[in-house]
């Protein structure tokens, strides 16, 4: 059976009842049952507050307190799609065109003929059933699409994860540590974003695309040998020359597939860029791969650069089987503020290490696989800074 459809709500607007009453029984002998009326502007806006939306308004131009062009006016925002029909007892061509400048659908002259009034009355409800209809469809599209973006967002996700782990394949001890220093980055430059003199330039963007850009950090490690990244020993000259090489690798594949993008570029990709090219930079301009100094480092880098210290030396590595306490590991930060971490940052993980300590609770190391170091043994999984 099909689905029977409300009747469409018509205002007449009109101070003379005769009037009304005319239009009303016409109305109702084509099937419009739902009608109401008003003789004032103030009326009808009581009436348009509390029983609306309507479809379709016949409005007179002339009325008791204030010209039906003031309650016109006044549809326009505030229900953008009432139809409204002006009806008037002459005034011209030009007031007719003024009236369909302001927003009127139809101008009807009084005394008003029943046809007439009946024809551009249904020519509009027509015309306003075919606008809803369209609405709609856009909406349902607008969901649609807000809906594939969201698969796209959780696919993309997923894969730089899935790569990000790969990265770290070979190393026992390694198997969250993307996901670590991503939450870490993240909790900081949102503590930068709510105090810091750096929170203008930390819009929604920057928040949104920091925890993925940091996941990528170390996506150049993918072009390294497995006899420099599992080496337990310490790394000759050469090797280490080697070992540095993978951030101009992460920042080529990164530029690589910015350069694939058919829009202007991805401002995730960019700041994966960053990340991946200056995430050992130091603040004083010693560290690799271009001696960047300062705020001549992306901001990004300076954060993930701190979010990636913390969490290596929470962990055990091949070459490193301990592992330090937090306390301990922020101690070390706090010491290397304005050389190796911007001091701000510095400051803004101060204010973050309960979130922190929080989050690597959550993402918990698999301490049983190496060693403990004496100082290491009284705080097992359990984070206190």
């Amino acid at each position: 059976m099909a689905k029977r459809h409300a009747p469409p709500k018509i205002l007449i607007v009109d101070d003379d009842a005769a009037a009304r009453q005319k239009m009303t029984h016409a109305l109702h002998v084509a099937g419009y049952s739902d009608v109401s009326h008003a003789s004032t502007v103030e009326m009808a806006e009581r009436i348009l507050e509390s029983q609306g939306p309507f479809a379709l308004v016949i409005l007179d131009l002339r009325l008791p307190d204030e010209s039906g062009l003031v309650l016109l006016e006044k549809l326009a925002p505030k229900a953008p799609h009432t139809i409204v029909i002006m009806t008037t007892a002459g005034h011209g061509v030009l007031t007719a065109i003024d009236c369909l400048k302001r927003g009127a659908y139809d101008y009807v002259l009084k005394p008003v003929d029943v046809d007439s009034i009946l024809l551009s009355v249904g020519v509009a409800l027509k015309r306003r059933l075919h606008e809803v209809a369209e609405l709609q469809k856009h909406r349902q599209v607008e969901e649609l699409v807000a809906e594939r973006l969201s698969m796209l967002e959780e696919t993309r996700s997923a894969l730089i994860s899935a790569i990000c782990r790969l990265a770290e394949f070979g190393s026992p001890h390694h198997h969250v540590h993307p996901e670590r220093v991503a939450k870490y980055s993240q909790l900081i430059a949102g503590e930068l974003a709510r105090r810091s003199p750096y929170a203008p330039f930390i819009g929604h963007d920057f928040l949104h695309n920091i925890p993925e850009a940091a996941l990528l950090h170390d996506i150049g490690k993918l072009a390294l040998p497995d006899s420099i990244l599992l080496k337990p020993d310490d790394l000759t000259p050469d090797e280490d020359a080697l070992l540095q090489t993978h951030t101009a690798v992460g920042r080529d594949i990164c530029l690589s597939v910015l350069a694939q993008l058919k829009s202007a570029g991805d401002s995730f990709i960019h700041m994966a860029a960053e990340v991946t090219a200056s995430h050992h930079e130091r603040w004083d301009g010693s560290g690799f791969p271009e001696r960047l100094k300062g705020t001549e480092i992306p901001l990004s880098a300076r954060i993930v650069s701190l979010a990636d210290y913390y969490d290596v030396w929470r962990t055990p590595m091949v070459y490193r089987p301990d592992w330090l306490p937090p306390r301990k590991v922020a101690e070390m930060i706090f010491d290397q503020s304005g050389s190796k971490f911007d001091p701000i940052v510095v400051d803004a993980f101060k204010r973050s290490r309960p979130a922190v300590a929080q989050a690597e609770q959550e993402l918990s190391h698999d301490y049983s696989l190496a060693p403990r170091t004496p100082e290491a043994t009284h705080h097992d999984t359990t984070v206190v800074f």
